[in-house]
C-alpha cells in the first residue's frame, strides 16, 4: 500500500489589494500533529504569480503532485494548494 506525504501552498492573494500578505508553504509532519511552515523565496522583483509558479515547478521536480486547489472564503480569501507524494 502506497504512504503519501502532504504539503500545501496557502495565502495566495486573489487581487484584491492584500499587499502585506504573502504566501506560505507548510508541509504537514509524519505524526499528524504539527506542520513546518515558511514564506515562499522572493526577490525583489518577484510578483506573487512568480513566486507561486517557481514554487509549483520545484515541487513538481520533487516528486510532488498537486491534487486539489480550494479557495478560502475567509476574511483574507485567498487560495490554498495541496500536494502529495508517495513517502520514501
Amino acid at each position: 500500500m502506497t504512504r503519501w506525504e502532504y504539503c500545501v501552498i496557502s495565502g495566495i492573494a486573489t487581487g484584491i489589494g492584500l499587499s502585506t500578505y504573502y504566501p506560505y508553504l507548510i508541509h504537514f509532519t509524519p505524526d499528524g500533529r504539527g506542520y513546518a511552515s515558511t514564506h515562499l523565496e522572493k526577490t525583489p522583483s518577484d510578483s506573487e504569480i512568480a513566486v507561486v509558479a517557481k514554487t509549483i515547478a520545484k515541487l513538481g521536480e520533487n516528486g510532488w503532485e498537486m491534487v486539489s486547489a480550494v479557495y478560502n472564503e475567509d476574511s483574507m480569501r485567498t487560495y490554498s494548494l495541496y500536494f502529495k507524494r508517495p513517502k520514501p
